[in-house]
């Protein structure tokens, strides 16, 4: 799509964005999953909780960058974490042992970003969506992460020789 820069708007980039999806959704329909085999038998039914200590651990190694979806500003929440942790900790736990994510959680401020900044502005096509999910969202995210490579490392399902795109 060609515009003018001026002349762009959130559903210029959110109907391009949309599109570029479907089109590559339809491109992949007929290429057959890959065909892994899995010699170890294990079995995923549940997440181990986690602990107010691994909350305040996380919440201090986390950046402090912020979402305007945040109800409260990062460095607020990093300089109060000892008081907030065990909020934050039952609310970790519940969404860990029901499976389910708050959609509040699930909401992220999208922000095209140019690709390279020599590209031409006024072509969609040339910027990337980023996506901004909420502080607490980045916490669950690393509980769920540590807890998964966990597992799969404990299973040898990671491959050896791959540390990147895991």
């Amino acid at each position: 799509m060609q515009c003018s820069v001026t002349d762009l708007k959130a559903t210029d980039f959110g109907k391009f964005f949309e599109d570029k999806i479907e089109k590559t959704r339809a491109s992949t329909m007929s290429v057959p999953p890959p065909n892994i085999s899995v010699t170890t038998r294990c079995e995923l039914s549940s997440f181990d909780t986690t602990s107010v200590e691994e909350v305040v651990r996380l919440v201090t190694l986390s950046p402090s960058k912020q979402c305007s979806r945040d109800p409260i500003p990062t460095w607020l929440l990093k300089d109060c974490k000892t008081e907030l942790a065990p909020f934050l900790t039952t609310l970790i736990n519940k969404s860990l042992s029901t499976g389910e994510v708050p959609t509040t959680l699930k909401t992220a401020l999208i922000t095209p970003l140019l690709k390279k900044p020599n590209l031409g502005s006024e072509d969609l096509a040339n910027y990337r969506p980023v996506s901004n999910l909420p502080f607490i969202s980045k916490l669950l995210e690393n509980v769920v992460a540590k807890r998964l490579t966990g597992i799969l490392d404990a299973n040898q399902l990671l491959p050896s020789h791959q540390s990147a795109y895991r």
